[in-house]
């Protein structure tokens, strides 16, 4: 087996790892923090939410530090280390404010991992982005092992899922320290923005972030869509885990075993699908940012179809047959989403577009909830009767207008050229952020 080959394997397996650990202690956390802090539903729902604040926080500042550098391996062995000891400290903090401080840099120190690991998969991946279907795939899977065995472990000691966490993220340290590579010809880019290591001293780094923007969009003019698409998915499955899944336990009065089961059946597929939707998206004979992209409306107006069909339907087999459409859906944009986001990027700043990528899908797990919470009461208090079809038809139709969102806007460019679409691994000369992105059409 080759360097890129193994390289490839252990990105595929780290990945799965690194999610493990993540999902373990969140089906005791609530649990946990009302018997350790006197806090209520209250505090144990801020506590949820505190990690999901420090990935956001935490995204563009991963992005700018990788790219400055020209490193990926470091940030992962400085993010799992803090990572495993904010696991092992959390459930021996003296009270609920030094908990949710701790809280805040685990989510952190979790971008500092997720977002380097896409960012070298789309350094090694040389043109191959299949790996990017079985990184995804893994993603997802180790966040549902780890749901799972955090409920078997938790059910007998509250504690435990925080200790194994912990103990698999050292583990994870280990396997990066010893296996994982920086891609050869990554190289550090230089600052456009006049931020200075002085300026981070003095916190001075969020002043920046309009700037660090501003300079990465100009350079992949169309890095927002699949940025947008990062936030919608996340945002639509936070409509799926609260108001859809609290309407099959209350009004519907399913089992868990039928409710988890139907939700389950949308996350699998997403993540079983991956692999095939890459290859197919990203073949040898038709491959660019033009098939990529039509993948990626196609599943995103199946899932958005899938989902407003879930406000329609009272019976389990209908919830399921909708359930399958929107797995079906997501399969087929999960992974093509992430390519697109890294064939957009050139590879000057590819690691601030993944951060940001990884950041604005944490955004979106918060902000679905909330948002589908709010909407929820406010249908009821309009129309009681359709109050639930409006509600999941809101959300599905958000996504299938950002999936026609995403064709007329590479129609309206022009589609994108060849030029514009350098292979991993090669050096870009003589070209500013303008031209980075040609208006020529892409000739598949």
């Amino acid at each position: 087996m080759n360097d890129q080959r193994r390289q490839s394997a252990a990105l595929t397996v780290f990945a799965f790892l690194a999610m493990f650990p993540a999902t373990l202690a969140a089906p005791v956390l609530r649990e946990f923090v009302r018997d350790v802090y006197p806090v209520g539903d209250d505090g144990a729902a801020w506590f949820l939410s505190t990690g999901m604040f420090g990935s956001i926080l935490a995204a563009p500042f991963a992005g700018w530090i990788s790219d400055r550098l020209g490193r990926r391996r470091v940030l992962i062995l400085w993010g799992a280390a803090i990572n495993a000891l904010c696991w092992a400290f959390i459930p021996y903090t003296p009270n609920f404010t030094i908990a949710l401080t701790i809280r805040l840099i685990e989510g952190a120190s979790s971008v500092f991992i997720i977002a380097p690991v896409l960012t070298l998969v789309s350094d090694h991946e040389s043109g191959d982005s299949v790996l990017f279907g079985w990184v995804g795939m893994c993603l997802m899977l180790g966040a549902a092992a780890g749901l799972a065995v955090g409920g078997f472990v938790g059910t007998r000691d509250a504690f435990a899922p925080f200790a194994l966490a912990a103990l698999c993220m050292f583990g994870n340290l280990a396997f990066a320290a010893l296996i994982l590579r920086d891609a050869p010809g990554t190289r550090p880019r230089p600052d456009t923005t006049g931020l200075d290591a002085r300026a981070v001293s003095r916190f001075k780094y969020f002043a920046t972030l309009p700037a660090r923007l501003r300079d990465t969009l100009s350079a992949a003019p169309l890095l927002w869509l699949p940025l947008a698409f990062a936030f919608a998915d996340r945002f639509c499955v936070g409509y799926l885990m609260s108001s859809l899944n609290l309407r099959m336990r209350g009004e519907l009065a399913f089992s868990p075993a039928t409710s988890g089961g139907i939700l389950g059946t949308t996350m699998l597929l997403m993540a079983v699908l991956s692999p095939g939707a890459a290859k197919l998206a990203h073949n040898q004979k038709h491959s660019g940012p033009v098939r990529l992209a039509r993948f990626v409306a196609g599943g995103s107006i199946l899932y958005g179809v899938g989902i407003a069909l879930t406000g329609s339907v009272v019976s389990s087999a209908g919830l399921l047959s909708a359930a399958i459409l929107a797995g079906i859906g997501a399969g087929l944009m999960h992974a093509p989403t992430m390519i697109l986001a890294a064939r957009l990027s050139p590879p000057a700043v590819r690691a601030t577009a993944m951060s940001a990528f990884v950041g604005l899908g944490s955004l979106g797990n918060l902000c679905g909830p909330l948002v589908s919470r709010w909407l929820e009461v406010w249908y009821k208090n309009v129309t009681a009767d359709f109050a639930f079809p409006l509600l999941a038809g809101s959300f599905g139709a958000a996504e299938i207008v950002l999936a026609f969102a995403l064709l007329i806007a590479m129609r309206a460019t022009g589609m994108i050229s060849q030029a514009g679409y350098a292979p991993n691994n090669t050096t870009t000369t003589n070209r500013t952020p303008r031209n980075l992105l040609a208006r020529d059409s892409l000739s598949e």
